[in-house]
């Protein structure tokens, strides 16, 4: 009953924001500054990734889990290394959102054959897209962006989306997990989830109010804003967050059967971009940890 609950909450919750997703929180005059830049890193670090497999030679099926609007199914589906993209979300209204941007686009007669979006929660991703024919013959590339493991309420549940990762990836894929960092969230969380964000939002004076007043479409729920600073948790009547501790999310990737590739640490994004510090970073293979 806890489990459905939370499903239930997530998705009134993201059905909610998908008409106005992209026009604030994809908005770089709306969005909060340390968002804006985690985000570059992650497309930074996404696209030297993919594109150092197809300098390689390899052939791709991305996998996004978490899809959204479709920002990267848009964005990588001018790759025609990459043979098949499959976006998972749990929100059909973001998924919509997906089809209409790519209906608009020169690829819009690739949906249902090399794009593929589907609905559903991401711990329980069926079995026939987990062993679809592509993922035989080409190398699988997981991703899980900007804290989408996060949004996932109960550890049970997140635990079960990275053995799902394990099994699309295995026996040669990679994935890209990203996670907010549980040691930044005092600093971090209070701008990010209050209305604080609302009144420090820069935006052009000429459409400043239509942007505030569509603001104040998503802040109201999410006030009041109750964070749990030990466990890592942010939550509203309908939201959730968690964010991680380097060492939790080392031991949900080593118990679903994964590992970091090189034997590397999880990358503290503090280091790497000064101001995008929101975040920790892991690219991680099947590993024969069982």
């Amino acid at each position: 009953m806890k489990q459905k609950e939370a499903i239930r909450r997530s998705i009134q919750y993201w059905d909610r924001l998908a008409k106005i997703y992209d026009d604030i929180l994809l908005n770089n005059f709306t969005a909060e500054e340390s968002s804006i830049l985690y985000e570059e890193f992650e497309d930074d670090f996404l696209k030297r990734l993919i594109e150092g497999k197809i300098q390689q030679g390899e052939k791709l099926v991305l996998i996004e889990i978490g899809s959204g609007t479709g920002r990267y199914i848009q964005h990588y589906c001018s790759y025609p290394e990459i043979s098949l993209i499959i976006g998972i979300d749990v929100s059909y209204r973001m998924l919509e959102k997906s089809v209409d941007k790519l209906k608009r686009s020169s690829f819009a007669n690739e949906i249902g054959r090399r794009i593929l979006l589907v609905q559903g929660e991401a711990e329980d991703i069926s079995l026939s897209i987990r062993r679809h024919e592509q993922l035989k013959h080409n190398t699988p590339v997981v991703i899980c962006m900007f804290n989408t493991l996060g949004n996932i309420e109960l550890e049970d549940r997140r635990q079960n989306v990275l053995l799902n990762v394990r099994e699309m990836i295995e026996p040669n894929g990679i994935a890209v997990i990203s996670v907010f960092n549980r040691e930044l969230l005092r600093s971090e969380g209070k701008r990010y989830y209050t209305d604080e964000r609302i009144v420090s939002a820069i935006v052009p004076p000429t459409f400043g109010n239509r942007i505030r007043s569509r603001l104040k479409q998503i802040f109201p729920y999410l006030n009041p804003v109750h964070f749990d600073f030990s466990k890592g948790d942010v939550k509203t009547t309908d939201f959730y967050s968690h964010w991680f501790t380097e060492q939790e999310i080392k031991d949900l990737i080593k118990n679903a059967g994964l590992r970091p590739i090189h034997n590397s640490t999880i990358v503290g994004i503090k280091s790497a971009v000064p101001k995008a510090k929101r975040g920790i970073l892991s690219t991680v293979v099947a590993s024969s940890l069982k």
